[in-house]
């Protein structure tokens, strides 16, 4: 499964006034797939999450699961 389809969009937080771009990339799961990844996420299991996501989805969108669940991790960390 698993698509190679990407969006970038951006535009102003008026909130902080602050500009910003975003990088969206959109993988797509059965729904058995999905739920399982939810719940790995949930329970902060991250390299399982990986491991599921690279096995569903096309080889070119690995390293951007690295690079989210990897920033994901850290961000949970400090909380």
């Amino acid at each position: 499964m698993g698509v190679n389809v990407s969006n970038i969009g951006g535009g102003r937080d008026f909130s902080t006034n602050e500009f910003f771009i975003e990088f969206h990339r959109k993988l797509i799961l059965k729904e058995d797939e999905y739920n399982n990844v939810i719940e790995m996420l949930s329970k902060k299991k991250y390299e399982d999450a990986k491991s599921l996501l690279k096995s569903n989805c096309p080889k070119n969108s690995h390293h951007t699961i690295d690079m989210f669940l990897d920033d994901l991790k850290d961000i949970h960390s400090l909380l």
